[in-house]
């Protein structure tokens, strides 16, 4: 922890790494299926038959859902990134509104 930069209560270097974490995490989640992609494309070579065709199909739905996924994965990564950004606009309004109630204390 010693070394972490902490503004307003967010470690920002841990919510960094975590952010490049996460999509990295996409980015190997999308090689993976690609890579699936190819293989179930590939058994139209030795799996030519009705079966394999009703397989191949059902695959093929299924991985309609790979891009969202992969999307939904990266939209969290900016998610954080945008409560980061709430968090610290909100305790500097909440600075400002300290400050000027102290100050309006001590004009008293």
């Amino acid at each position: 922890m010693q070394g972490d930069k902490v503004v307003s209560g967010i470690n920002d270097v841990k919510l960094e790494i975590l952010m490049s974490d996460i999509t990295d995490y996409a980015d190997k989640l999308n090689k993976i299926f690609n890579e699936a992609n190819k293989i179930v494309e590939q058994t139209s070579i030795y799996f030519d038959c009705e079966s394999g065709m009703a397989f191949r199909e059902k695959y093929n739905t299924l991985s309609e859902n790979h891009q969202t996924i992969n999307s939904n994965i990266l939209s969290y990564a900016k998610e954080l990134l945008a409560v980061k950004d709430r968090y610290k606009k909100g305790m500097g309004e909440i600075s400002d509104m300290v400050n000027s109630y102290s100050v309006g204390k001590r004009e008293e």
